[in-house]
């Protein structure tokens, strides 16, 4: 099977989109299966759209999403369950590099 793979510049700003969607999806999650699901599900993608940078993709990812909690939090915002959030937003490391991985690997070129 032939996947067209996107240019890595378009990669980043799928990557920062769907990242700064996942913030917010953090943050107003009412169960922490939520959040961690849907970034497993946007690192596999990062790892399809770009086999040989997904790890990168998976690292901008990382790097959005604790930015923009303590960004969040610096700024007074409070989030829906306030420790849920903290933990998947410093959890999500473990599941964003292994989903990346897994899909680089199963689909590289």
């Amino acid at each position: 099977m032939k996947i067209r793979y996107l240019p890595f510049y378009q990669s980043i700003l799928i990557c920062i989109i769907l990242s700064l969607l996942q913030v917010f999806i953090i943050q107003t999650a009412i169960s922490i299966y939520i959040p961690l699901f849907f970034s497993i599900v946007c690192s596999f993608l990062y790892g399809l759209m770009s086999p040989k940078h997904g790890w990168l993709l998976a690292l901008l990812q990382v790097f959005i999403i604790i930015g923009g909690y303590w960004l969040i939090v610096s700024s007074g915002g409070v989030a829906r369950k306030p420790q849920e959030a903290q933990f998947v937003s410093h959890i999500i490391v473990f599941p964003s590099f292994v989903a990346s991985l897994l899909a680089a690997f199963l689909f590289k070129k």
